[in-house]
């Protein structure tokens, strides 16, 4: 009995004990429930403050888009009515340019230092209809090494020279040749004036011809691309196409590529595109220094490029 009793005790207290952690349990389920109630209504309106932020936005972005848009449109409009604008403008005075030049005198005048020309080939041309006192008579005499040689004379000087000429004609196989009376006057046009030379070395300087070879050299002897592109040339240099084409062709293909980055490289583009400048230029001034009365009358067709490129 004394057990039965002791182990009721143990029941009661342990039932006891059990009931007493339930209820806190409860407590804390009952705490827990609430405080996520209270959490929910928190989300709960902060969604729908997002929510109308985001409307906020969405409505200001469209806003702003068609403010945006209707800017771009006006700035295009006004730009096409710009270039209508020029394009009328520009017919406008075309149209008179090309009414005053129906309308205007043929321009009959000679060149002059000032407005520089050409006046025709020596075929088409009459020494008769063009005024003495502006033409220049110019020989010229072609080489290798001096290029062009000019010799200019002056009408005084033609008419003296024509004028000797005749005489020493007339008087041929007479005794007295040497009565002929020169003049102290005409005494100084029985020397030619200095002419005008210019030789391949200056112009191979001027063009910078010269130099550019020596930067090639410079580059096939310093770089690896410059030695590929040489060990290329000699190669195809000593087997040429008299041999095996299909040699040929292997060589060809194998040389290729060396050749390519070595004379399609930058400095070789932007050195050729600097000569071709350089060129244009000093051959125009030689030109205009060749040039220097109003009126050269060249006799027979020329080309100095030519005459360099040959030399």
């Amino acid at each position: 009995l004394g057990r039965n009793h002791q182990q009721q005790a143990r029941v009661k207290g342990t039932k006891a004990e059990l009931k007493t952690e339930v209820d806190e349990s409860t407590d804390c389920i009952k705490q827990l429930e609430a405080y996520t109630r209270k959490l929910s209504k928190e989300v709960t309106e902060e969604g729908k403050k997002f929510a109308e932020l985001k409307k906020q936005i969405t409505s200001l972005s469209r806003l702003r888009t068609s403010k945006a848009y209707k800017k771009k449109s006006d700035t295009t409009d006004r730009l096409r009515q710009a270039r209508h604008r020029r394009a009328e403008k520009t017919t406008r005075y075309n149209a008179r340019k090309r009414k005053r030049g129906e309308d205007a005198e043929p321009d009959n005048s000679y060149p002059t230092p000032q407005k520089p020309g050409c006046e025709d080939f020596h075929e088409h041309m009459k020494l008769e209809n063009l005024p003495d006192a502006t033409i220049t008579y110019a020989g010229m005499d072609y080489g290798v090494v001096t290029v062009p040689t000019t010799v200019s004379i002056h009408p005084p000087r033609y008419n003296f020279h024509v004028e000797l000429y005749n005489s020493y004609q007339a008087l041929e196989g007479h005794d007295n040749q040497s009565a002929i009376n020169l003049g102290d006057d005409n005494k100084q046009f029985l020397q030619l004036p200095k002419p005008f030379k210019s030789t391949t070395k200056d112009l191979d300087w001027k063009t910078r011809f010269g130099a550019a070879r020596k930067s090639r050299e410079r580059r096939k002897n310093n770089t690896s691309e410059g030695r590929a592109a040489s060990q290329a040339e000699n190669l195809l240099s000593d087997n040429s196409i008299e041999s095996s084409n299909t040699v040929c062709k292997s060589i060809a293909q194998k040389s290729r590529e060396p050749l390519r980055a070595s004379y399609k490289s930058k400095v070789e583009l932007k050195n050729r595109k600097l000569l071709n400048i350089k060129n244009d230029q000093i051959y125009r001034k030689k030109t205009l220094e060749e040039r220097t009365c109003e009126l050269v009358l060249v006799i027979g067709l020329r080309d100095m490029r030519e005459e360099v490129e040959t030399g």
